[in-house]
């Protein structure tokens, strides 16, 4: 008997073991479940906001699109891309302060440098704090460029636009406010001086990136011709780009370098497609 009773003991204790643990799944699944379900309560309201904010959304886009078809203008998938590019641009354009874009600062005084004295910059190690810094060392295509384009207007007042902001947070991404890198007086549209040399040199990158869009579009036709969506989503990735819509959008000489290197693959696709002819040849030397 004494020996029955403690199998029977030993039996039970599992058994109740067991149910526990199934009680407390269960207590846990309700748990869940309510929670779940005034979750859900709570975020109806956000729910139904959302989704009224998305078919507002839709219905503007869609009128929108209707305005632009009901103009039957005749473009291109290439043309339709430009034309986003410089909408974006000329945003990106005027939103970004005078000498605020990517070493922009520099870009310009090497633009300075060359309107001022007629000639290249020497690098001096001996001579760190000049108008145009390590960029003296660039090669002067895009600055000569730039520098023909803008010599009908005068830049006496450059020194006015370098006044540096001492309190900039600079290379601080994490940081809040003084972002600056300069002093600003005056904001674009310029009418004159510096400002408007810098609003014509940002225009000219607008256009090389323009370009450089146009030869990334005939880049993907060539690659592959039975596949128009090729050219066109490598035309759309180049073009919507927030950093290349950006670089271009600002006195940056690696405008005039990725048109030139589009420009270039693009010949020597052309070329391996059509056989060498003297025009090519002379257009890539």
């Amino acid at each position: 008997m004494l020996r029955a009773r403690g199998t029977c003991s030993r039996r039970r204790v599992p058994d109740m073991a067991g149910g526990l643990g199934q009680r407390m799944k269960a207590a846990a699944s309700e748990m869940l479940r309510l929670a779940h379900g005034r979750l859900r309560r709570g975020l109806a309201p956000l729910r139904a906001v959302a989704r009224s904010a998305l078919l507002l959304l839709f219905r503007q886009v869609a009128g929108v699109w209707r305005w632009f078809d009901s103009l039957n203008i005749p473009l291109s998938p290439l043309q339709w891309l430009l034309g986003f590019y410089a909408i974006f641009g000329v945003l990106y354009l005027f939103a970004t302060p005078i000498f605020e874009a990517n070493e922009e600062l520099w870009h310009f005084g090497y633009v300075q440098r060359l309107r001022e004295t007629s000639s290249l910059p020497v690098q001096d190690l001996a001579m760190r704090d000049t108008v145009y810094g390590q960029h003296g060392s660039q090669p002067p295509l895009y600055y000569l460029a730039i520098a023909a384009v803008t010599a009908p207007i005068r830049l006496d007042d450059a020194d006015a636009y370098r006044q540096l902001n001492p309190h900039v947070l600079d290379n601080q991404p994490a940081a809040f406010g003084n972002k600056n890198r300069v002093a600003h007086d005056e904001s674009l549209p310029a009418g004159q001086g510096t400002g408007l040399a810098v609003l014509v040199a940002r225009i000219v990158g607008l256009l090389l990136g323009a370009g450089t869009i146009y030869f990334v579009y005939h880049i993907g036709q060539i690659i592959a011709p039975q596949r128009p969506t090729v050219a066109f989503v490598a035309a759309a990735l180049t073009a919507l780009n927030p950093m290349f819509i950006f670089v271009s959008a600002s006195v940056n000489n690696d405008s005039l370098a990725m048109c030139l290197n589009s420009a270039l693959v693009l010949l020597l696709l052309r070329t391996l497609r059509d056989g060498f002819s003297t025009r090519a040849s002379l257009a890539m030397a």
